[in-house]
């Protein structure tokens, strides 16, 4: 079956819009993006592996030494400054201590997510036409 105009139409806006986010999406993670910690209390990690960071006295700087490092090298802060490796991050709970866990570079918020929800919309409109 031959498709219409508008049904093209349809299928290159969304394919656009998955293209746009795609370029979007990795401009974010070449430049190191929205990089976050997440914060747990009272867990700890079962690996005996850890390896101290070079700090200048403050937590954010402990941060800031993870991200310089490959995700698999530091894969979340242990205390105030313990890097550990992505091999290392089995959780246990532990009373008192204290581990920032290293966020994948989250999307959720940005033009590249507006676009991939836009190109879904208009995807999820075609098969809606077509019966697919």
């Amino acid at each position: 079956a031959l498709l219409d105009a508008d049904t093209c139409g349809l299928l290159g806006v969304a394919a656009a819009r998955f293209h746009a986010a795609r370029a979007l999406g990795q401009q974010v993670l070449l430049t190191g993006g929205m990089a976050k910690f997440v914060p747990l209390a009272n867990w700890s990690t079962r690996c005996w592996q850890m390896f101290r960071n070079e700090t200048r006295g403050g937590t954010d700087y402990a941060g800031e030494a993870c991200l310089a490092h490959h995700a698999q090298a530091c894969a979340a802060v242990a205390g105030q400054a313990r890097r550990v490796p992505r091999q290392c991050l089995y959780l246990k709970p532990h009373l008192g201590a204290s581990l920032r866990v290293r966020r994948s570079t989250p999307l959720d918020g940005t033009q590249a997510a507006v676009l991939v929800q836009e190109g879904e919309r208009l995807l999820r409109e075609f098969v809606r036409r077509h019966g697919l």
